[in-house]
């Protein structure tokens, strides 16, 4: 679809306002003026209300119709996902398989096996090649920590994460209760790769994350 540069292109401009101005002359603006003084309406100019409407929607459609215009000249099109695409690009067909993966990441759905391939390289990439352990149940992961012999280097938690979860209860008064340290990183706003690399120089030390 090509997308108007102008008004004029979208809609008769200049018709509009010489029909405006038609209306605007005394017998007929005053007949309008009787008839809608009839059906109730008794707004003295209702007309220039009409007039301003006009103006205010042609400013607001050339605004948009510029915004869109393309310094090289080439016609922009919108592809069947409405994004604005360049000229070159109008006749190249979207290959099933594309728009399949288009479509699976714009649903964000995700395998279990890709989410711990995934959680298992965020770990190697932040804290090297230690061991690592994703538990689905929290409170489970949380008892563990809490009674288990394997952090003797303490607990390493983000600040973000010591929070409330429903269900489970306030992390950092759980961890806190048990038999290990327990160390917060960052702010209460986020935690940097460099905080975690930081902390994390102990032997024995086990990261929550």
């Amino acid at each position: 679809m090509k997308i108007p540069r102008r008004l004029d292109e979208i809609l008769p401009a200049a018709a509009m306002e010489k029909f405006l101005d038609v209306l605007q002359q005394p017998d007929i603006s005053g007949k309008v003026r009787e008839a809608l003084h009839r059906v109730g309406l008794q707004d003295n100019s209702p007309l220039d209300k009409v007039k301003e409407a006009w103006q205010q929607a042609r400013s607001w459609l050339d605004t948009i119709s510029a915004s869109t215009a393309n310094p090289e000249g080439e016609p922009l099109t919108l592809n069947a996902t409405g994004q604005m695409l360049s000229s070159s690009l109008r006749e190249i067909p979207l290959a099933p398989a594309v728009a399949y993966g288009y479509a699976k990441a714009a649903t964000h759905y995700r395998t279990a096996a890709s989410v711990q391939q995934k959680a298992t390289s965020a770990v190697e990439h932040l804290l090297g090649r230690h061991a690592s352990t994703w538990l689905g149940s929290t409170a489970e992961a949380l008892r563990l920590l809490a009674s288990g012999d394997g952090c003797r280097g303490g607990v390493v938690l983000s600040r973000v994460d010591a929070v409330n979860i429903a269900s489970v209860g306030n992390i950092h008064a759980m961890l806190s209760a048990g038999k290990h340290a327990l160390r917060e990183i960052g702010a209460a706003n986020g935690v940097s790769a460099d905080d975690w690399q930081q902390a994390v120089v102990e032997p024995g030390q086990c990261v929550v994350l």
